[in-house]
């Protein structure tokens, strides 16, 4: 198993029992597409450690969309494209 399905599979875990509903999405499905239109790039201000723990609970969402062009991709370019999160943030 490769190093970012390994990391997915973390991320997963915080999932828990939890489904993704509409209206659970954190900031709203616009925030998170316009992170996606933008590259990928972290919002002025914002913490990639933080948003990825708000964005990780839509990895379970039956929404094809949320989990796999938000909520994956997103996981995917901060960690193991852009090696955005510390090996302690990734611990945690």
């Amino acid at each position: 198993m490769n190093r970012c399905a390994l990391i997915i599979m973390a991320l997963t875990s915080w999932l828990g029992s939890l489904t993704a509903q509409e209206e659970a999405i954190p900031r709203g499905r616009k925030f998170w597409r316009d992170i996606v239109a933008a590259k990928f790039a972290v919002p002025a201000g914002e913490s990639p450690r933080k948003l990825l723990e708000e964005v990780a609970p839509l990895l379970g969402s039956a929404d094809s969309e949320l989990r796999d062009d938000i909520a994956y991709t997103i996981a995917e370019h901060w960690i193991y494209r852009q090696k955005l999160m510390s090996r302690d943030d990734l611990l945690a």
